[in-house]
């Protein structure tokens, strides 16, 4: 099961997001503290781009998706730097999601699966 850290100073769009992901992506476990004991696959950020640093240095292998406003385009877009504006589409967010955890290196259970075919 991927792990997701979910940063957002917004308690309902948290609790929202939460929710739709737990019906349409019931595979992620959610979390929204970080725990040292914890891997997280991914990270969504709901703006904050100044937190991208810190993150860099604690989940350097994780991608980190940017839930950004338009305004805010001044963060570099990369491989493990994924950027949405809002407002978003559900469905651009849940693909970007699960396509996100496809990063091998970053994987906490160390493996990747597809159709019938298993990666270590």
């Amino acid at each position: 099961m991927p792990n997701m850290l979910l940063i957002s100073d917004n308690p309902d769009f948290r609790q929202d997001l939460t929710d739709q992901i737990t019906l349409y992506a019931p595979d992620f476990a959610v979390f929204e503290e970080e725990d040292e004991h914890t891997v997280f696959d991914v990270v969504v950020l709901d703006e904050k781009p100044e937190l991208l640093k810190e993150l860099r240095a604690h989940q350097i292998k994780s991608p980190v998706i940017h839930l950004l406003s338009a305004e805010d385009n001044n963060i570099e877009e990369s491989p493990l730097n994924i950027i949405i504006f809002k407002p978003l589409s559900l469905n651009e967010f849940l693909n970007q999601l699960k396509s996100s955890i496809y990063v091998l290196e970053n994987r906490a259970e160390g493996y990747l699966c597809f159709n019938n075919y298993e990666l270590r």
